[in-house]
């Protein structure tokens, strides 16, 4: 087995109790996929055994890819809790130190105050990506408080209940985040209007290469592509309205004129009735 690398993506053969290695440190892996060259298989099973161990949750937990530092092992662990009816995030003491990608898909989640409240889910599992596709999240404002909303690599929460985003903690995100290469919003149920064209439309098209599924970013209603929305349609400005405002306020002026015109008119009889005064411009004439 030494000159060949193997699969050992799957531990039982490996753990059989009939199979002794005669050169465990020349026996290598090829897989999981490394980096640069196969790895000792003694190194890859210990790995392999850790992230096992420390996945107690009811989900799927694989090594996605392995590499060597200082002659240490280290490995991205994928953790697949997609279709298992979740309504919360899973605790992140159950879950493998680290986690790269926790997939979330297909399940019953509706907030993310779990993920931001517990920052284990960052500065101890090191998560760079999530997906949150197919579920009933309906706001992601609150990420605006989450350190790991400005570190991830990949977030993805298609098809959800979201009718609008926070444009300037995106923008800030993504201005700031130096790690980012996508984020899917699309498929959602964003409710259009003129603030959508001047805020939204313009961030997608600012970032376009790092929107996933930019052409599935629509309005709910009329499922127009938000990216092409026009400024003169939704932003019109009613012109007879205006003009009526306008009339109103003559109107409006004119009337007090009017009873100004009345009061004084009436002030003037009152005095020359009681005081014999004439009005002060008759008495310049």
């Amino acid at each position: 087995m030494k000159s060949n690398p193997l699969d050992c993506t799957n531990l039982a053969w490996i753990e059989s109790p009939n199979l002794k290695l005669l050169h465990p440190n020349q026996t290598l892996c090829d897989q999981p996929p490394h980096q640069n060259k196969a790895k000792p298989i003694f190194k890859v099973l210990r790995l392999l055994k850790k992230v096992r161990d420390e996945c107690r949750v009811n989900c799927s937990c694989d090594i996605a890819y392995i590499w060597e530092q200082n002659h240490i092992i280290h490995s991205k662990t994928v953790v697949n809790c997609s279709g298992r009816g979740f309504w919360d995030f899973p605790n992140p003491e159950h879950l493998p130190k680290p986690t790269d990608t926790l997939d979330l898909r297909r399940n019953k989640i509706t907030s993310m105050s779990t993920f931001v409240a517990d920052e284990r889910y960052y500065e101890e599992l090191h998560m760079m990506n999530l997906y949150l596709d197919d579920n009933k999240i309906s706001s992601i404002d609150i990420l605006e408080t989450s350190d790991w909303f400005y570190h991830f690599q990949q977030f993805s929460i298609q098809r959800n209940d979201l009718t609008e985003v926070p444009v300037y903690v995106l923008e800030n995100v993504f201005r700031q985040n130096k790690r980012l290469l996508q984020i899917d919003l699309s498929s959602n149920k964003f409710k259009c209007d003129c603030f959508t064209v001047s805020s939204f439309k313009v961030w997608l098209l600012k970032y376009t290469n790092q929107i996933g599924n930019i052409e599935q970013v629509r309005c709910h209603t009329t499922k127009e592509q938000i990216r092409y929305m026009r400024m003169e349609e939704w932003c019109k400005v009613d012109n007879g309205a205006e003009l009526l405002n306008v009339l109103d306020m003559v109107s409006i002026v004119l009337a007090i004129l009017i009873i100004v015109v009345i009061a004084k008119v009436y002030y003037d009889y009152w005095n020359f009735k009681t005081k014999g005064k004439l009005p002060w411009i008759v008495s310049k004439m």
